[in-house]
Formats: C-alpha cells, sequence, structure tokens
C-alpha cells in the first residue's frame, strides 16, 4: 500500500496547486481520504462498502477538515519506476482473443473503438491484468482467474505481454504489481457508474 499511497499523496499536493482551480470542499475531500488512506484500503468495493465509508467520512469531517495542503509524510518513500511509459501490449489466447493481437500504446493519447463483442472490454481487462495481476471484475463475481481469463474457443488464456520504455527509451517488459500501479487504472466499471450517474437528472441525485 505504500506506493498507492506516495502516488496519491502526490496527486493531492497537485490538486492544491493554486492554478488548479479546485475547489475548498474538493481540496477537504482529497485531505480527508489521505487522512484516512489506511481504513478506506481496507475496505471492499463490493457493496458500495468503500462508497459507504467515504459519504460517512464526509459527512463527519468535511465541515471541520482544514483545506491547505497537508503536511508532508517523510514515512511514505517508494524507488522510482523503471518504466516511463508503455509501449506495446499484446493480448491472446485472454477473453475474447482467440489468437495474439498486437496494440501499438506508444502515442501519447490511445484510443480503441469498435462494435459491441469486438474486445474493447477484453483488451481493457488484459491491460489491467498485465499491470495489476487481476482483474476486478472477475474477483468481484468470484469467478477463478482461469476461468474468467480463458478464451472460450481455446479453453485457456496467456497472461498479456506489456512492454514500456526505460528512463533511456529503451523497452523493458512490465510486471504487474497491484500496489504501485492501482492508481494509474480505471477500471471498465467505474467508468460505467460514472456514465449511468451522469445520465441522472440533477434532482434524483
Amino acid at each position: 500500500m505504500t506506493s498507492a499511497l506516495h502516488d496519491f499523496q502526490q496527486f493531492v499536493n497537485w490538486l492544491h496547486v493554486p492554478a488548479r482551480g479546485a475547489s475548498e470542499d474538493v481540496r477537504r475531500f482529497a485531505n480527508i481520504v489521505l487522512a484516512n488512506f489506511a481504513t478506506l484500503a481496507a475496505s471492499s468495493l463490493q457493496h458500495s462498502q468503500r462508497s459507504t465509508v467515504l459519504a460517512e467520512l464526509a459527512r463527519r469531517m468535511l465541515p471541520t477538515t482544514d483545506q491547505g495542503p497537508p503536511a508532508p509524510n517523510p514515512t511514505v518513500a517508494v524507488g522510482a519506476w523503471v518504466w516511463r511509459n508503455l509501449r506495446h501490449l499484446t493480448v491472446g489466447p485472454f477473453r475474447g482473443f482467440r489468437n495474439a493481437e498486437p496494440f501499438d500504446l506508444q502515442k501519447r493519447i490511445v484510443m480503441f473503438y469498435g462494435p459491441n463483442g469486438s474486445g474493447k472490454t477484453s483488451l481493457c481487462e488484459a491491460l489491467e491484468f498485465a499491470l495489476l495481476g487481476a482483474v476486478d471484475e472477475g474477483e468481484m463475481k468470484r469467478i477463478a482467474a482461469d476461468r474468467y481469463l480463458s478464451n472460450v474457443h481455446e479453453r485457456r488464456f496467456t497472461t498479456p505481454t506489456l512492454i514500456a520504455s526505460d528512463q533511456g527509451n529503451q523497452p523493458i517488459s512490465v510486471v504487474a504489481d497491484a500496489d504501485t500501479y492501482r492508481f494509474c487504472f480505471v477500471e471498465k466499471n467505474r467508468i460505467d457508474a460514472f456514465s449511468r450517474i451522469a445520465a441522472k437528472p440533477a434532482d434524483t441525485w
């Protein structure tokens, strides 16, 4: 959890830069999350448990929490990443991919689009597995990884191969590390949830 805490602390420091224009309540809420990081990390994503914990913390602490930047935490120290950007992902057999398929990730922004059933979700889950070593959707449904990740035709899966560029711009294999990369990845089901919330009329929130 140390790496995740370090990353979030950096985000909070970024959020408190005046040029970001973050509101007072946003800065207070970020400070609450940082101060209670261990409690939130121990909560579960199932049955909205983490959301319940967050809501209760905000209810109790938001009015009295300081909006200013938090004090530095010298106990949070992690080494620098060995890579600086992603280069290439090979997927398959894995979920919807029966054969090995290559994907170039070297552009600053990479977008994938296609009709239903074309493999967009499988691609996202392959990247999630390559970075975190697990797929949250499968774990939430309590489906064994070898069953959830297997291609239905091949009845097996191969761990996706993710290649990045190191600090010298040389190719390097990315080793999955959930603690380090958790805050780098937003799961598809979380995006779907945001979309459902955004689609609601304001008076139903």
